[in-house]
């Protein structure tokens, strides 16, 4: 389990009406103390997605009391190692993630302070919600009526499916997609495979990727007709030695994409 060395430091009185006001924000159920449900959440709108039971020894440690919750003068009193702890996290989520990629620590930086300037547009819990992630993509110029390839760029972040992205995976979906993963494997056609799959059942049925595939050309501005669409996508799925009604695993799709041969070495 992990350790949290304390912090000497203690807030001035100042800085203590600041932390109040934050202790309030966290406090859903408005009963003066910070239950775990409560105490998990605050550790992740700041950022520490530490394993679960980790955050609880925290609270734990906090909880001086020994009540099963974190009460204000507990707060205050473990405010700046609950800080320092926020720090290590970061820091050793960006020291992962320059070296599994190729992004500079500059890079990961201003990708960071993006991402937490995104993440508390809608609910400030640390994370990109999909209502989140849409926002961002409307102002990146992806079009509202995208609503198949908007839920497709979501699935893709969003790599374990809880229904929020982290910064790591916000991050690791970039390096892949952008050729910027240092061991990538067949990471990055998982990732594009994920798109398609409309409705998260791990195949890709002919459905799944007409609608996506009609609005990729709407957003190239390609206006095809629907049966035009659906005929390039059973061609495909022929070519993979499937029929309408079938289902295209991974291995099929990635036969489908680069043929017997595999991906160019």
């Amino acid at each position: 389990m992990a350790q949290f060395p304390k912090s000497a430091r203690k807030p001035s009185v100042t800085e203590s009406e600041s932390i109040k006001e934050q202790f309030v924000k966290y406090d859903k159920d408005r009963d003066g103390a910070l239950n775990p449900a409560e105490f998990v959440g605050m550790m992740r709108m700041l950022g520490i997605h530490l394993p679960d039971k980790d955050c609880l020894a925290l609270l734990s440690e906090c909880d001086v009391n020994k009540s099963g919750k974190v009460e204000l003068a507990e707060y205050m009193e473990s405010y700046y190692t609950i800080l320092q702890v926020a720090e290590q996290e970061e820091c050793r989520v960006i020291q992962e993630l320059s070296a599994t990629s190729t992004f500079t620590r500059a890079e990961i930086e201003a990708m960071h302070a993006n991402f937490k300037r995104i993440s508390k547009t809608h609910h400030d819990d640390g994370l990109i919600d999909k209502t989140e992630f849409t926002a961002m993509m409307l102002n990146g110029n992806v079009a509202s009526w995208n609503a198949f390839l908007l839920d497709g760029l979501f699935r893709m972040f969003d790599a374990d499916k809880s229904g929020g992205i982290t910064f790591e995976e916000f991050v690791k979906c970039l390096s892949l997609y952008n050729n910027k993963a240092k061991q990538a494997g067949d990471d990055k056609d998982r990732l594009l495979y994920s798109i398609y799959d409309v409705d998260g059942d791990k195949l890709l049925s002919v459905q799944d990727v007409s609608c996506v595939l009609a609005d990729c050309f709407k957003s190239n501005n390609l206006f095809f007709e629907q049966s035009y669409t659906d005929e390039l996508v059973l061609a495909t799925f022929k070519a993979a030695g499937l029929g309408p009604n079938d289902k295209m695993t991974f291995e099929q799709y990635k036969l489908a994409l680069y043929g017997p041969g595999g991906p160019p070495k």
